[in-house]
């Protein structure tokens, strides 16, 4: 199962990953990106690619 962990300390809210996920497992929720459907993930890594303060990892 892939691990999305989005680190809140760094996530801005700019909505990059949101976007940039083709998969729609993100979402904006209270100004934190947060991983919904995890289940849907394919490990792209296309959320981690758009973010530019590195607050998202995905593990595998």
């Amino acid at each position: 199962m892939v691990l999305v962990s989005v680190y809140e300390n760094k996530c801005t809210a700019c909505g990059l990953c949101v976007v940039a996920c083709p998969n729609d497992i993100l979402e904006l929720i209270s100004d934190v990106c947060v991983p919904v459907r995890m289940g849907s993930c394919k490990y792209c890594m296309d959320c981690v690619e758009a973010c530019e303060f590195g607050a998202i990892k995905v593990f595998i």
